[in-house]
């Protein structure tokens, strides 16, 4: 029988018996083995996944149907944002209990997007109503500060910042399970109308945001992680993500991903080269699970030249100017989606935009500054620079394209976060480097001054 793609026919994806689907699902499997064996967390960190899981999750609307797609998981989707709220109460009341809500494990980014939450719920009172304000408000009170208190309080040595990052990937690993376990039972529900990739996010856009840091992460434990048995599983890791990037059709997450890639490699580009024939059988095996998978149209997007962001672009800016103090709101019908930076200036005015200025331009100071000063730090601490680096440039990078920064519950700000609390450690980690190379010279000064030598007493 001819093989339809989705976007040709709703109910008939293709998949029945195919090699592919036995060598997807067989890969998928050995991953979560690999993963479980390998899993060490603290416990601070699995509720840190639990939240970051959470957030990663969204029900997808059939738009033929006009219905969401009743996945395995469809309640969990739904309610994700519930869970999200309730995990935040929860280490909310452990990192209270632990003394750990010290400003010492804040960011400036943290506190700033604590600012923009409160802010954005502030100006709900105006442009919703007392339920939507007063739900914002305690959503934030409830998410952002314990997240950002938790992520620092773990990133307080090179082994904590480690198994922050590793803890990423875990997300991803059980991410790409539940996704699997619905490519088996109903393939269709994971792709949108025209053939593009939403897995269990339900927006193919977001999800490239999500999955480019993914891989770049991938990419990057491959070349750092000591642990040499792990590095298979980033392999995998990387794999899935790339091809999940590929198959959502985004050029802003294939934007994304060239950025990162590229910072995490400058440094290595001598060494790259041992990675091309890796390089070489990961593209043969991708390339032949495109096609198989039918998803080989979605790389035309990349290439493609088309402005889909013309009218919502001028619609911000048209909102922006009419009401640039307090905005039109972001439910005004006169926002869109698509643009973090104009889309803040649009729905919430000037003040707002300010805040997103501050919280770029911070991120970009500290880039600037970790990277003239990493000669201070040792190999493996200059390498946590280099994926700071990365993440800070496809997180704001991507922000052009997507209004995901004003978003409540969405991985890649918690990811912010998190990436936050390693560059507070990064600073001090270069202070103290600082103040012991400082303290050497000053004990050298003072055993060369003759005059307090032993030898002249």
């Amino acid at each position: 029988m001819h093989l339809l793609t989705l976007a040709q026919d709703q109910h008939n994806y293709g998949f029945e018996g195919r090699l592919s689907e036995a060598i997807f699902i067989a890969c998928v499997a050995a991953m979560v083995l690999v993963a479980l064996f390998l899993a060490k967390l603290s416990f601070r960190n699995w509720i840190i996944a639990a939240i970051l899981f959470t957030s990663c999750l969204a029900p997808s609307v059939d738009t033929v149907l006009e219905r969401y797609n009743p996945t395995w998981m469809f309640i969990v989707q739904l309610k994700h944002a519930d869970l999200h709220l309730a995990l935040g109460i929860f280490l909310t009341i452990l990192v209270v209990v632990a003394g750990d809500m010290n400003v010492r494990y804040a960011s400036a980014q943290g506190a700033l997007l604590f600012g923009l939450a409160i802010y954005v719920g502030l100006l709900q009172f105006y442009h919703e109503d007392t339920q939507t304000a007063l739900e914002a408000i305690g959503f934030a009170l409830a998410t952002i500060p314990c997240f950002m208190f938790a992520a620092g309080r773990s990133a307080k040595s090179l082994e904590g910042v480690s198994g922050l990052i590793r803890t990423i990937m875990w997300v991803s690993v059980a991410w790409t399970v539940c996704c699997s376990v619905q490519f088996v039972l109903n393939p269709r529900y994971l792709v949108n109308w025209n053939g593009r990739f939403h897995g269990m996010l339900g927006n193919a856009q977001h999800v490239a945001a999500m999955v480019a840091p993914f891989a770049i992460i991938a990419v990057w434990l491959f070349l750092h992680d000591p642990q040499k048995r792990r590095r298979i599983l980033w392999v995998a890791i990387f794999a899935v993500n790339l091809l999940f990037l590929v198959w959502t059709g985004s050029r802003t997450g294939g934007l994304m991903f060239v950025l990162g890639l590229s910072l995490v490699l400058y440094t290595r580009i001598g060494n790259a080269v041992l990675l091309m024939p890796i390089g070489v059988l990961l593209v043969w095996g991708l390339s032949y699970l495109a096609d198989a998978l039918q998803i080989s149209s979605n790389l035309q997007r990349f290439i493609s030249t088309e402005n889909t962001r013309e009218g919502v672009l001028s619609g911000q800016i048209r909102a922006a100017l009419e009401n640039p103090i307090l905005g039109a709101g972001w439910r005004s019908g006169t926002v869109g989606t698509e643009n973090s930076y104009l889309g803040a200036l649009g729905a919430y005015g000037i003040i707002c935009f300010f805040i997103i200025l501050c919280l770029l331009g911070v991120s970009v100071w500290q880039c600037t500054r970790f990277n003239l000063q990493k000669r201070w730090l040792d190999r493996e601490r200059r390498a946590v620079v280099d994926l700071f680096t990365a993440f800070m440039a496809m997180f704001f990078a991507g922000a052009v394209f997507e209004g995901y920064m004003l978003a409540r519950s969405f991985i890649p700000l918690l990811m912010l976060l998190i990436f936050s609390a390693i560059g507070v450690w990064i600073r001090d980690e270069i202070a103290a480097s600082q103040a012991a190379s400082e303290q050497a010279r000053l004990d050298h000064d003072e055993y060369e001054d003759p005059e307090l030598s032993p030898a002249h007493e």
